[in-house]
């Protein structure tokens, strides 16, 4: 248990040019146990942030916490509010006082469809594996009809134009999907 926290700490970014973002960063945190004891954790960072188009980017950081140093390596697309794709890939590195090493990374794939939200991801720390397959979406009754939509968390419309087919609906002015011939 600790009794006191004190946190420090210090963050400089600057834009080189137009596309290249560069973060340094320092942080002292020292927290007293109720016995009086004192424990510092040390923390300095540097990072190159990429954007690589509209929804592209990439990333590197290096860290150093304490006596562990940490490097990432992170490229990722933003899937639109619409429909389309998305991913990331991800690589770090954590060199541990006793000359060990962590190795990580990871993988994501996300498709936002029309009538729903779906994803495939893959991570990997040392030996050991994890993967998942997600799926998201709603059913809605209306008017007697039943339709099938990405997740429902708010209000939601359904857009109806017979005989007018391939008209696109907007949702906070993105395309979110598109009439049929019904």
């Amino acid at each position: 248990l600790s009794s006191e926290t004190l946190d420090r700490s210090a963050t400089y970014s600057v834009s080189l040019g137009s596309s290249v973002f560069v973060t340094l960063r320092a942080s002292r945190t020292t927290s007293t146990d109720l016995d009086g004891t004192s424990h510092d954790d040390n923390a300095v960072s540097a990072g190159l942030f990429m954007p690589l188009g509209p929804a592209r980017s990439a990333s590197v950081n290096v860290q150093r916490q304490n006596e562990v140093r940490t490097s990432s390596l992170q490229f990722q697309q933003t899937a639109p509010p619409g429909v389309g794709w998305g991913y990331r890939v991800s690589a770090d590195r954590s060199d541990l006082p006793d000359h060990s090493h962590i190795r990580s990374g990871g993988a994501e794939l996300d498709y936002r469809g029309g009538y729903g939200l779906y994803a495939a991801t893959i991570n990997r720390t040392n030996e050991f594996h994890s993967s998942t397959l997600s799926a998201a979406g709603a059913v809605t009754l209306i008017d007697g009809s039943v339709n099938l939509s990405r997740p429902i968390t708010d209000s939601f419309a359904l857009v109806r134009l017979k005989g007018v087919p391939n008209v696109r609906v907007l949702s906070h002015n993105q395309v979110s999907g598109r009439t049929d011939e019904n």
